[in-house]
């Protein structure tokens, strides 16, 4: 399991702890950095990321793409749905679900290709059960607890960003 971030901060009780667990005894690997690009490459998802404590150039493969929607849906979101080729999930509130469907973006994205799931958290979902293996997302908690919850290497980045930078 991969995780780039910027920093880690410990926002609950046992948290640093769940960090330590998560590379002792998930073997996740916390890489200081950003994500700097996304592409498909004979039919795979990869992303390139720099760990900058390291200086090393750092390249993983994708088998899912989660988004977390704090404020409103990407303008983005269904220009990647349609370039990846991949499942995309973009989880939010009930609230922003249902502003999401009045604006026309919720049938959008899904005519895309992805979904958009309401008051639930991909880290409770059965994404091993389902034969993913490594999931890209803006959310740290996700970034965070995929690995422990789900078995899931994980790729973490900003979304505008990934979507700026997705070369396919």
């Amino acid at each position: 399991a991969y995780i780039f971030y910027i920093d880690i901060r410990s926002g609950g009780k046992g948290y640093e702890e769940f960090v330590k667990r998560a590379v002792e005894e998930d073997g996740v690997l916390y890489l200081r950095g950003k994500v700097s690009k996304i592409f498909e490459e004979n039919g795979k998802v990869k992303v390139w990321g720099v760990d900058t404590l390291s200086g090393k150039d750092i390249e993983v493969d994708a088998d899912m793409v989660v988004l977390a929607m704090a404020m409103r849906p990407s303008k983005g979101a269904e220009e990647l749905a349609k370039k990846l080729k991949k499942p995309i999930w973009i989880c939010t509130s009930r609230l922003l679900r249902q502003a999401a469907d009045l604006m026309g973006y919720t049938k959008k994205i899904e005519a895309a290709g992805g979904k958009v799931v309401a008051d639930t958290c991909m880290v409770v979902s059965p994404l091993e059960d389902m034969g993913y293996k490594t999931t890209a997302v803006d959310s740290g908690k996700a970034a965070n607890y995929l690995p422990g919850f789900c078995k899931q290497s994980v790729v973490f980045g900003n979304v505008d960003e990934l979507i700026r930078r997705l070369e396919i």
